[in-house]
């Protein structure tokens, strides 16, 4: 379990959905808002059951659960500073309601 001292990046959470215009699609991205976070590696035996599960995760991030952090879903991004991730997972890992682990992958554009 991350401390609340660890968590010490601040992370913004949006919500991608796709347009359709003129025939092209394109990603709109909606700001669901700010959260403080803990950051790690994710270990070889979670990107071995990522990719098993939810796909191939490069870090884990840890957020305090609330009603935002636990309707992420797949295809919403992350945002560090200015680095941006897909995220490809996420899940309460004891079912206490205590904290979200966030799966995520490097976004390539």
């Amino acid at each position: 379990m991350v401390m609340a001292g660890s968590r010490n990046r601040r992370i913004t959470l949006y919500r991608v959905t796709e347009t359709n215009t003129k025939g092209e699609t394109t990603d709109v991205l909606t700001s669901l808002g700010q959260r403080w976070a803990g950051r790690r590696n994710a270990s070889v035996s979670e990107q071995e059951r990522a990719d098993q599960t939810i796909g191939a995760s490069d870090y884990v991030y840890t957020l305090p659960y609330d009603a935002m952090t636990n309707a992420l879903v797949p295809k919403d991004r992350l945002v560090e500073s200015s680095d941006t991730y897909d995220i490809v997972g996420a899940s309460d890992p004891d079912g206490r309601r205590k904290e979200i682990r966030v799966y995520v992958r490097r976004f390539d554009t």
